[in-house]
């Protein structure tokens, strides 16, 4: 019986570890998608000053 509960917490444990790396890659992506879009910002505005990249 008392493995059963071992066995149930460590798959509970699991779940929660894979569940928060998958909310860590989501929020990876978007830092990576915002930083490409205010990079692209930073250069267009760059060139419409004239400055060079």
């Amino acid at each position: 019986m008392a493995e059963e509960k071992t066995l149930t917490l460590t798959n509970l444990q699991k779940g929660l570890i894979i569940k928060h790396l998958n909310d860590m890659n989501v929020k990876l992506i978007f830092i990576t998608e915002e930083t490409s879009y205010l990079t692209a910002n930073i250069k267009a505005v760059k060139m419409i000053l004239g400055e060079k990249i």
